[in-house]
């Protein structure tokens, strides 16, 4: 549904791509039913069920029917080519983009992403220390945000455990902890403050306030950064052209298996397949199979077509 009321905002967009004659107007489809035709068949449904007649009014259905194979044909070649057009518009693909945009956080930056590259670089001398210093100052910046009371408990088994440690680094740090507990009640906020660059302290992180900001500027932009490659790779992954090609093939090899001498019969009030597994078939097959054998394979001809084009 998102994405067929995005579809709906490029209508009038693409009006003059959809602007068919001939054997369409002889069934009473209107403009709107064939760009509604496109747009469910190629898009909503996954490709799957192109042309798409489900959605259209009862009286064009039965028209469709009613149609000899050889008519049947000639209006699906030309919803064939009226949706190659439709989709293969500029003005398409940026409505494309922006839907990959909310659907898959999918952005084209311009970037290349070479996750090979990134990977050597975290094996680089002092990537493990820049890393660390981050994540000490991110701890750091959250403890001062939070109340006195929450950290008195925690400050008070930190002196226990740093006044029974044996190490310079640990004395060192219950040497400064005994300074700063005085703060505790008369001066809560530099209380937080020199508590947290302990606790920075402890795990290899950045002793003063300034080596806190400094490391916190940094992981910020490796963030950033970071966040920037992923949303090129999703895009590099669903951008249009390879995606419409994928589903293109998908079409072709499904409506290649479809059995159109299976048997049917009517049991429970509805037609289904005398054989159980292709009753078990996925509704596109099912869709193919109604379709017909001519107007399916003339469809999977011009699928084909155009994904030796993209």
């Amino acid at each position: 549904m998102v994405r067929y009321r995005l579809l709906c905002a490029t209508a009038t967009v693409c009006t003059a791509a959809l602007a068919w004659q001939g054997m369409l107007g002889t069934l009473g489809w209107t403009e709107q039913d064939k760009s509604s035709a496109v747009r469910q068949s190629l898009l909503d449904d996954g490709l799957y069920a192109l042309p798409g007649t489900n959605q259209l009014k009862r009286a064009v259905k039965d028209a469709w029917a009613a149609r000899p194979a050889t008519d049947r044909v000639a209006l699906i070649r030309e919803l064939a080519a009226g949706a190659k057009g439709y989709i293969m518009a500029p003005a398409f693909e940026k409505t494309w983009d922006e839907w990959i945009k909310g659907r898959y956080s999918a952005v084209n930056h311009g970037i290349k992403v070479d996750q090979q590259a990134d990977m050597q670089a975290m094996m680089q001398d002092g990537a493990a220390d820049r890393m660390m210093a981050q994540a000490a100052a991110q701890m750091a910046t959250e403890f001062v945000k939070m109340p006195v009371e929450s950290l008195q408990f925690l400050f008070t088994e930190d002196l226990k455990n740093w006044q029974r440690g044996r190490n310079a680094k640990t004395q060192a740090l219950f040497q400064k902890a005994k300074a700063a507990e005085p703060f505790l009640k008369s001066n809560p906020e530099e209380f937080k403050k020199q508590y947290a660059l302990l606790k920075s302290a402890e795990i290899g992180g950045p002793s003063t306030w300034a080596g806190i900001q400094a490391a916190s500027s940094a992981g910020q932009q490796s963030q950033a950064d970071q966040n920037k490659k992923q949303e090129q790779s999703n895009y590099d992954q669903h951008r249009l052209k390879p995606t419409l090609k994928k589903k293109l093939g998908e079409f072709v090899a499904l409506a290649r298996t479809v059995d159109f001498a299976a048997q049917t019969e009517m049991k429970g009030g509805k037609i289904v397949f005398v054989n159980p597994a292709y009753e078990r078939k996925p509704r596109p097959w099912k869709q193919l199979f109604r379709l017909g054998k001519e107007p399916t394979l003339a469809a999977a001809a011009a699928a084909e077509a155009w994904a030796k084009e993209l």
